[in-house]
Order: C-alpha cells, then sequence, then structure tokens
C-alpha cells in the first residue's frame, strides 16, 4: 500500500514511509468443500486473515476469522440454498492522543449471518 505523490505538488513519502514501518506482508488463507449426495449438498469453509500490522503496532493481533457452512437441495426445475457465516475480530482504535495517556477503543465484532436463496428454473 502506498500514496502517490498528486499533481498539485503533494509529498507523500513520510507518509509513505510510516506505512511501510507499520504494515507488513501477510497471506489469507481460505477453504472449503462441498459433499453432494444425490440432490442435497453440504458445505463447510473456513477463512483467516491475519492482521496487516508488524509486531508492536497497536492491532498487530488483530485477525479476522470466517467459519462457514450451509446445506442445499437441487432438484430439476427448484433451488433452495442455506447459508450461514460466523465472524470473529477484535480491533482496536486510538480515538486521540490527549497527551497524557492513549484512548483506546476495544471491539470485538463477533457476528452471524444466516442468507437463504431460492431459486426457479424454467
Amino acid at each position: 500500500m502506498r500514496l502517490r505523490n498528486g499533481s498539485y505538488g503533494e509529498d507523500f513519502n513520510t507518509d509513505n514511509d510510516n506505512i511501510r514501518g507499520a504494515a507488513g506482508k501477510v497471506l489469507n488463507i481460505r477453504t472449503g468443500g462441498e459433499i453432494r449426495i444425490n440432490q442435497v449438498s453440504v458445505r463447510g469453509g473456513f477463512a483467516y486473515f491475519p492482521s496487516p500490522y508488524k509486531d508492536g503496532e497497536l492491532n498487530s493481533t488483530s485477525n479476522h476469522y470466517d467459519i462457514s457452512g450451509g446445506i442445499g437441495i437441487r432438484e430439476k426445475n427448484f433451488f433452495i440454498d442455506l447459508g450461514a457465516v460466523y465472524t470473529l475480530h477484535k480491533e482496536k482504535y486510538n480515538l486521540y492522543n490527549d497527551g497524557l495517556r492513549d484512548n483506546i477503543a476495544s471491539f470485538d465484532q463477533d457476528n452471524f449471518r444466516i442468507l437463504t436463496t431460492v431459486g426457479f428454473r424454467f
């Protein structure tokens, strides 16, 4: 990630140095599978997105996880799918620095989502 110098003479070299100092390389991992028995399909998946921040940074341990599953039924002219995703993510924000202490807010963003799809073929 980097900022480009603008056409009006903006210089982002210091900002780009700060980004290079705070951000590191990551490898996102996503995997999943599906088993189909006749007209019924069962699915499952997992995703891991590690924090892009280097050790010592505020969110260096703010990893993101998704666990998903679902079931579907397929007939000749009709299908219905039900899927669910459970997301786990923790992140911190430094709201402001008043010179005496950091004012850090922690967010635990665990949520559960369900989606249903119904379709007809004709």
